[in-house]
């Protein structure tokens, strides 16, 4: 039995179509429809049928539905496992990394990284911190960079850095002022937050909540560019970790102030079920080399060093 033919049958009974599994795959239409009829010759059976609409898999068909995600799902584990022995990065490799950090840290550590290695093949994702956790858990991705309010309790975790966080306005606005500011000293401005029960934005609550005081959200935004352009037109002021905003505050295309005692903690997570690759434990050891660094010094971070 091919495992391609497989992987094409899972693809069709997917997106209830051959046309959108072709695409999808990268393949002819009539390649695929030949895969699919020699799977059914080998089984003996018809697997779809067609209707108004595409296709949809027949009692077989479902049947082998499950059959194919085993076997695939088994031929995964073992080609995890057997890389995960070896002392030699290779392989596929999926890491996650928050908006906050994909210019700073994410830029330098891939081009560092896939320059060292070229046998492993990397696929980056971007998002919050809970989305990036739950990718996690389903096993999308192998390791991430995520923030944290409490310590991880179902991933295993290693520290990386704390990031001072700052009150971000449009440029010239904190000229003249570097004192720290307080969240009640600034609950009142039109804030530019991400959604609620992201970490970032509990943290703020919580701490705007023991100064009996009440932040004033004027817009829900999850873009870093988005944010940023909003601050810069005058729209509202955002609370962002340091590292974000370094180089575009270097470039005084935005102004900020300090808050006072608060920071935001990162963490490397991967899975404690799944043992990381050699591609997965060097990636680890990449990121650990710049929590070395002050995160002032975060400009001077290189993975090579």
């Amino acid at each position: 039995m091919d495992i391609q033919h497989l992987k094409s049958f899972l693809e069709i009974a997917k997106h209830r179509g051959f046309n959108r599994a072709a695409i999808h795959l990268n393949i002819a239409q009539s390649a695929l429809s030949r895969q699919i009829k020699q799977l059914e010759h080998e089984l003996g059976v018809e697997l779809f049928e067609r209707n108004g609409r595409g296709v949809q898999t027949t009692p077989a068909g479902e049947r082998m539905l499950v059959h194919a995600e085993l076997i695939l799902k088994h031929i995964r584990q073992a080609r995890e496992e057997i890389i995960a022995e070896s002392d030699q990065p290779r392989g596929e490799l999926n890491i996650g990394f928050p908006h906050s950090l994909e210019q700073a840290i994410g830029v330098p550590l891939l081009s560092e990284f896939i320059g060292r290695y070229r046998d492993v093949q990397i696929t980056s994702f971007t998002g919050t911190s809970i989305e990036l956790r739950e990718r996690l858990l389903v096993g999308m991705i192998d390791l991430a960079v995520i923030g944290v309010l409490e310590p991880e309790t179902i991933l295993e975790s290693h520290s990386f850095f704390r990031d001072p966080l700052y009150l971000v306005g449009p440029p010239g606005w904190a000229e003249g002022n570097d004192d720290p500011v307080a969240v009640a000293d600034f609950a009142d401005l039109p804030l530019l937050l991400t959604s609620r029960g992201n970490s970032l934005r509990i943290l703020l609550e919580n701490s705007a909540q023991r100064s009996n005081s009440r932040l004033n959200v004027a817009l829900e935004v999850s873009s870093i560019p988005l944010t940023v352009a909003l601050i810069q037109s005058g729209t509202g002021f955002a609370v962002l970790p340091y590292t974000c905003v370094r180089d575009m505050l270097q470039q005084r295309l935005l102004s900020a102030r300090r808050l006072k005692n608060l920071s935001f903690n990162w963490v490397i997570v991967h899975s404690r079920e799944r043992r990381l690759s050699a591609a997965g434990r060097q990636m680890v050891a990449m990121l650990q080399k710049f929590a070395t660094l002050e995160p002032s010094d975060a400009h001077r971070f290189d993975p090579a060093l």
